[in-house]
C-alpha cells in the first residue's frame, strides 16, 4: 500500500537527518584522512562534495515525492553517511573530471545510493513488523 505521496520540499528534520548523516561521513573521511596522512586536513575534498551532497538530497527528495515509503529519514541519515564517505571510497566529487569519467562515477554513487536505500527500507520494514506484533 502506498501513502499519500509527500511533498518535494523537505521538512527542516528532513533537512537535519542528511546533514547529520553527511556530516558524520565527512568527519570520518576526515579522521582517516588526517591520520593517514600525518595530520593535512582535506578540506578542499570535503568544500568539492559539498555540492555533490546537495544534488543527491534534491534526488532523495524527488523520489521521496514519488516514492515516500522508500526515502524515509533513516534513509535520509544512512544516504548522508555514504554521500559523506564517497570520497574515502576514491569516488571524488563527479565533476571534476571529464565527462565519461564523471557519468562511471555517477552511476556508481547512484547504485551505492540505491543499495544503501533498498537495505534500509527492508531493515526498516522488518524492525516494523517485528515490534507490531
Amino acid at each position: 500500500l502506498d501513502r499519500m505521496k509527500s511533498s518535494f520540499l523537505p521538512s527542516l528534520r528532513d533537512v537535519a537527518y542528511y546533514a547529520v548523516g553527511y556530516t558524520t561521513g565527512s568527519a570520518f573521511f576526515c579522521g582517516t584522512y588526517m591520520w593517514t596522512y600525518s595530520g593535512a586536513i582535506p578540506g578542499i575534498i570535503v568544500a568539492l562534495g559539498l555540492p555533490v551532497a546537495l544534488f543527491y538530497f534534491a534526488l532523495l527528495m524527488v523520489i521521496r515525492s514519488r516514492k515516500s515509503v522508500l526515502v524515509g529519514r533513516a534513509g535520509l541519515f544512512a544516504c548522508g553517511i555514504g554521500v559523506g564517505l564517497f570520497p574515502m571510497l576514491g569516488l571524488w566529487p563527479i565533476y571534476m573530471w571529464r565527462l565519461p569519467f564523471a557519468l562511471i562515477l555517477f552511476v556508481i554513487h547512484i547504485a551505492i545510493l540505491t543499495a544503501i536505500l533498498f537495505s534500509v527500507h527492508f531493515a526498516t520494514r522488518r524492525m516494523k513488523a517485528t515490534h507490531a506484533v
